[in-house]
């Protein structure tokens, strides 16, 4: 890479599609396969086979989620949200073991879906610290000189709030998770990286439940990582997820707050890109408005322009602020479908018109709360 352009130039496409349904458009029309470095397809269960074997980008590294769509262009519930990751590098696709990957040379999308084993406690611990094991692994090999960090990973669960052996599966995933980044962080310590630097590497994340049965899926994990640096964004209204006590589980949440990066560009230079993890309406470690799905929407949104300018503090030799709350492109996850019109009058009241938001039923990891919102910035330009 030339020294002028540290960077891919990222973009996120999020739109609503009917591929593959009654309502069917060419999917060549929908989906452009050219520059699509990764992609995630939210849908109801009964519609995901279709995507499967609909999509024109066979080679493409697409996550599917059991999350179907709400809101009016959702078509009660016979389309699919697609979030698609385009570069403007070439892309080259492969296997490493469960992997499903797209790379350019600087950014790498993957994905990995897990079966799920009934009947067996302590089933998701395992897969989820075996996935990650083995995110790691890849990583590991795709560049000796530049070692591949995580910038932001989408984990989802079916029957999230299951118990098995007595502990609830998203607890179980969190003990697998951290499993995975402690060994990751002790070989790394062996090579001279303090405990303290590797976790400022801690990626941005979401743990979201997906919904309806799915006895073949366990897990369903897709990532983002690059050689190149970020820092990460923590919300000084809350805790650091992977400090929360133990009221939470035995082993906290490894995720960061939000990641902007990289950090070559932070001078004011192109290609800024910010990922928000999963937003609550937790202040501190504790969950408020219980059972108010506005005031939680509220507070989500507090939370996010929290991150918003704590993000704005780091650009320093930028005269404007370089990311806005209209700028980013909202995922919001919600429990309860009837809650969305209360939902879509806070985000008109909150955001501004231009804001692009799209709204998925799903399970949220506490069961207190009601609506969990995402947002991300991969791109400065307009998308066409």
């Amino acid at each position: 890479m030339s020294s002028h352009k540290p960077c891919s130039q990222l973009t996120l496409v999020q739109a609503i599609s009917h591929i593959g349904t009654a309502q069917s458009e060419p999917a060549e029309a929908a989906i452009a396969p050219q520059g699509l470095l990764g992609a995630i397809c939210y849908g109801a269960q009964s519609l995901l086979d279709s995507q499967r074997s609909a999509l024109p980008v066979r080679d493409c590294a697409v996550q599917y989620v059991a999350t179907p769509p709400l809101g009016a262009a959702a078509s009660g519930g016979q389309s699919c949200l697609w979030q698609l990751i385009y570069t403007d590098q070439s892309v080259r696709s492969g296997y490493a073991r469960r992997i499903h990957f797209c790379m350019d040379g600087v950014f790498v999308f993957g994905v990995l879906e897990l079966p799920r084993v009934c009947g067996r406690s302590g089933d998701l611990m395992r897969s989820a610290q075996g996935a990650y094991e083995e995110i790691f692994s890849f990583l590991s090999t795709l560049d000796s000189e530049r070692p591949f960090k995580l910038w932001r990973v989408w984990n989802y669960i079916p029957d999230i709030h299951g118990e098995e052996n007595e502990l609830e599966r998203y607890r179980q995933f969190n003990i697998g998770r951290l499993r995975a980044f402690t060994e990751h962080w002790a070989a790394r310590s062996s090579m001279g990286h303090s405990l303290r630097e590797l976790t400022r590497e801690i990626p941005a994340s979401c743990g979201v439940g997906m919904i309806g049965p799915s006895p073949a899926v366990g897990l369903t994990v897709a990532f983002l990582a690059s050689h190149l640096s970020f820092v990460q964004i923590e919300n000084p209204r809350q805790i650091s997820a992977y400090h929360y006590p133990t009221d939470y589980g035995p082993s906290s949440p490894t995720f960061s707050r939000a990641v902007l990066g990289p950090t070559d560009c932070l001078s004011g230079r192109p290609c800024p890109y910010f990922l928000i993890s999963g937003t609550g309406s937790i202040v501190g470690h504790r969950t408020v408005h219980g059972g108010d799905v506005a005031e939680q929407g509220r507070e989500s949104l507090r939370n996010i322009e929290a991150l918003v300018q704590q993000a704005n503090k780091r650009f320093s030799a930028s005269e404007r602020k370089v990311v806005t709350m209209s700028e980013l492109q909202y995922l919001v996850y919600l429990r309860q479908p009837r809650d969305l019109l209360t939902v879509e009058a806070v985000l008109s009241d909150v955001l501004e018109p231009e804001a692009n938001v799209r709204v998925v039923q799903a399970d949220i990891c506490r069961n207190d709360l009601l609506i969990e919102i995402e947002a991300s910035l991969l791109s400065t330009e307009v998308s066409a």
